[in-house]
């Protein structure tokens, strides 16, 4: 029992870090987004997918009042190919670790490294992405706090520079709205005692090599959801939605690339849980 109070204390320590009134221990998810692209070749329309599996390992330093966090995931992508009528698969290995310090005047600092494998890299590049973020949080008043800051990494089309910004605002008792942006902002309403419903927007911007080229995502979607709690801290969700200014590039290293013809469509997910709620 004492194991378990002091991972509660840790998760609720983390939440600072988190930008959400919750932390998902373990969360796996799959996306399906039905006549994204037409093959040129036959006028046909096919699909994109995508999965995920990610963890959450929050460690707290009592001395420090460090917080380190491991987020491991892995992921994978199917979605057209360039080159021949076979539908691609790539894949991802990542992981995040951040670094949660408490500063004075109610402000707290996260650094984060990101050490990233995206299937097998352009010879010039080698297999590694490393990439990383700062954020700095401000604590406006007890229901409300602020973020800033600024998140790089070393893409196969370039260095990818995008600034952020974040809120975590408790709304009243039943309503929240947290995230950051532009990665994702969430509006959540407690529907019941196992109950949430809300709004999600979300974009992934990733680069993976194939033999000598890579392949760029970007995916925007915004969707409606429902999660429900099958025991207290298990949840199973269903979204959906649909894509906005979605592309897809192929290309040499370091170069622009070429778009592939996707279009914005549908999208629909399904995703399970092992989450510790914070409020």
């Amino acid at each position: 029992m004492k194991r378990i109070l002091t991972l509660v204390i840790a998760l609720v320590a983390v939440y600072s870090g988190k930008c959400q009134p919750y932390i998902d221990l373990l969360n796996t998810r799959f996306v399906h987004s039905p006549s994204a692209y037409t093959k040129n070749s036959t006028g046909s329309k096919y699909g994109i997918q995508y999965f995920n599996v990610s963890t959450n390992l929050p460690i707290r330093f009592k001395k420090s009042k460090l917080i380190l966090l491991l987020s491991p995931f892995v992921d994978r992508w199917v979605l057209p190919s360039a080159e021949s009528e076979k539908e691609l698969r790539l894949t991802s290995l990542a992981l995040p670790v951040t670094a949660i310090f408490p500063l004075k005047n109610d402000w707290k600092l996260a650094t984060t490294l990101i050490l990233r494998v995206n299937d097998s890299m352009p010879q010039s590049h080698g297999q590694l992405q490393v990439g990383g973020a700062i954020l700095g949080e401000k604590k406006i008043s007890e229901n409300f706090q602020l973020r800033v800051g600024v998140y790089l990494n070393n893409e196969l089309f370039g260095l990818f520079v995008v600034p952020l910004t974040g809120i975590d605002w408790k709304i009243n008792s039943r309503s929240n709205l947290f995230g950051l942006l532009p990665g994702s902002l969430t509006y959540e309403r407690r529907l019941n005692k196992s109950s949430f419903a809300g709004f999600a927007f979300r974009t992934l911007t990733n680069s993976y090599g194939v033999n000598d080229n890579y392949y760029r995502i970007d995916e925007n979607q915004l969707g409606a959801y429902y999660d429900f709690y099958l025991t207290k801290h298990l949840v199973i969700n269903g979204e959906a939605g649909h894509s906005i200014l979605r592309k897809i590039r192929t290309g040499k290293y370091k170069e622009k690339g070429e778009k592939l013809d996707v279009n914005d469509a549908w999208y629909f997910k399904a995703s399970i849980a092992y989450r510790m709620r914070l409020r």
